[in-house]
């Protein structure tokens, strides 16, 4: 995300940090899953841990000033976390530095770092485990000066040895805009692993995010061969930048929010995918933003259900061009498209969304600064929102979300 939206964003939370205090020590835990925060003004990261109960499991595990904690690269202001639950050590995405970062939530220790900017600003947006030795990480830039090192190609998916931790390789995904104006790029950013196979999710943006954008699109890769199999087309809509896995593991949720030539989103092109996965994709069922009756669809969406799903939209602020509207939370009933507002906060405020289908899904909001919990009862609905302030004293606001499990599981 580098258009002119994030950098609203960017700027708003960062008007708001510049006097935050210093984050506290650092604080492992022994639970065995749980929630990941990361609290953020785009200028220095603290990340905390919650229980599934809401309760603050460690409230800084590692942070933008944990030095002492084995960081040879601090964390900057542009730290996300991986879409897919993480097993094992909690990976920290730093995409100023282009730096992965392990951290074992047993001890609050970083027990590994890996570039993957091989030479040039890569921009690095997911992670996703498919072995012991083997993960992937879509990289959003592009080289304009390749050929330098090994694997410094970007508009790709890097391959990457977890254990060593390594680059192995880097798969192109420039094939995957076949048929678009060249000056489209894939513009990668999710990725998920289901039934043995990993889809990408490119968002697809000329080479600074101003002109008209193409449709996005999913991209299936065989990881036997690291080769581009299907290339689904995402008819009408564009900007899609989050993805959710169905609790069956059949179908991609994908929230499109319909943004491109730095301005406001278009809210005709925004809207929710259902893809359904196998050896050839297909679009199930689409839900339009304009059907929502919010704003366009923003970064969060989740499975709180077999048929229901969590889904944020954006609000915007006042100008010549209209009134103000805030961002809004929804339950959306991916069977009969009814749909719910649960809750309304400042525009840009909501952050990333994570759920446990049929347990508790969680949203961040930055404007209020807390994250809240969402009980789910067996059919997926829904119950009312329950704010779990982080309490980690770093005067940062939460926005990205992530699921830890060390059970083994």
């Amino acid at each position: 995300m580098q258009h002119k939206l994030y950098w609203r964003i960017a700027f708003a939370l960062a008007l708001t940090g510049c006097n935050a205090p210093a984050p506290p020590a650092a604080q492992a835990t022994d639970a065995e899953q749980g929630l990941v925060v990361v609290e953020t003004d785009y200028q220095s990261s603290n990340v905390g841990l919650l229980g599934e109960d809401g309760s603050v499991l460690s409230p800084s595990l590692v942070s933008s000033g944990s030095g002492t904690m084995g960081l040879s690269a601090l964390l900057s202001g542009d730290t996300v976390l991986p879409g897919p639950a993480l097993h094992g050590s909690i990976v920290v995405i730093d995409r100023a530095s282009a730096v992965l970062s392990w951290v074992d939530p047993a001890t609050a220790r970083v027990t590994a770092q890996l570039s993957v900017a091989t030479g040039f600003y890569s921009n690095p947006q997911d992670y996703v485990q498919a072995a012991p030795d083997r993960a992937y990480v879509p990289r959003l830039a592009g080289n304009h000066d390749p050929g330098q090192e090994p694997f410094d190609g970007g508009n790709d998916v890097l391959v990457i040895d977890p254990g060593a931790p390594r680059v192995t390789g880097r798969i192109d995904l420039v094939p995957a805009m076949k048929g678009e104006d060249p000056k489209y790029l894939p513009r990668a950013n999710r990725v998920v692993m289901a039934d043995g196979q990993l889809d990408v999710l490119l968002s697809g943006y000329a080479e600074d995010f101003c002109d008209s954008s193409p449709e996005s699109r999913v991209a299936s890769i065989d990881p036997a061969t690291n080769e581009i199999g299907d290339v689904l087309v995402l008819a009408g809509l564009h900007g899609c930048t989050a993805m959710s896995l169905s609790p069956d593991g059949g179908t991609l949720a994908v929230n499109c929010s319909g943004f491109h030539q730095c301005g406001d989103p278009v809210m005709a092109e925004s809207g929710v995918a259902l893809v359904s996965l196998g050896p050839s994709l297909a679009v199930e069922r689409r839900f339009a933003a304009t059907d929502l009756g919010q704003g366009a669809l923003a970064f969060g969406v989740g499975w709180a259900g077999p048929h229901t799903l969590l889904v944020s939209s954006f609000g915007r602020e006042a100008d010549a061009s209209g009134p103000a509207r805030k961002d809004s939370l929804l339950e959306l009933d991916t069977t009969t498209g009814a749909h719910r507002l649960l809750l309304q906060s400042d525009a840009f405020a909501l952050g990333e969304v994570r759920c446990v289908p049929g347990e508790v899904c969680f949203a961040a909001d930055a404007g209020r600064g807390v994250v809240y919990r969402f009980g789910v009862d067996a059919s997926g609905q829904l119950g009312s929102a329950e704010p779990a302030p982080m309490h980690s004293g770093a005067g940062l606001p939460p926005r990205y979300l992530g699921w830890f499990d060390a059970s083994g599981g």
